[in-house]
């Protein structure tokens, strides 16, 4: 039986008094993540309007993943039709193996399904759409 690891995540907080270390293990909730906030106001560093903002700005692979999820949510499709979806949702090049590399990561995360090998290989979202 091959056991999955845990996740365990590791943030390190700096302020005028020194440096706070918060340590998640398992499942990292929405409401750890908003108590982990009330904490860092409190201790008077960065407010949740700043976090909030920051996150708002995306990465090219959460990007990545929501042109996969507005486009995709069902039937079968290549890394190529990703690339050309990108490009038309954000105006910017991607490249091929940047597309590729984030598509097997997201089928190791268990959200997509991969068939076939090399140019020949197409992906499916596992889940219905409004459950990704």
């Amino acid at each position: 039986m091959v056991k999955t690891p845990v996740r365990k995540i590791r943030i390190e907080i700096f302020n005028q008094e020194g440096k706070l270390t918060v340590t998640f293990e398992g499942a990292v909730t929405k409401e750890k993540v908003i108590q982990l906030l009330d904490l860092v106001d409190l201790m008077g560093g960065i407010s949740r309007a700043n976090v909030e903002e920051g996150m708002s700005a995306k990465t090219k692979f959460s990007r990545v993943f929501g042109v996969i999820k507005e486009n995709f949510s069902f039937g079968w499709f290549s890394s190529k039709d990703v690339k050309i979806a990108y490009q038309d949702e954000y105006g910017e090049d991607i490249k091929l193996s940047t597309v590729a590399t984030y598509l097997s990561r997201l089928s190791s995360m268990g959200l997509l399904l991969k068939r076939g090998a090399g140019r020949l290989r197409h992906y499916r979202c596992i889940a219905p759409r409004r459950l990704l």
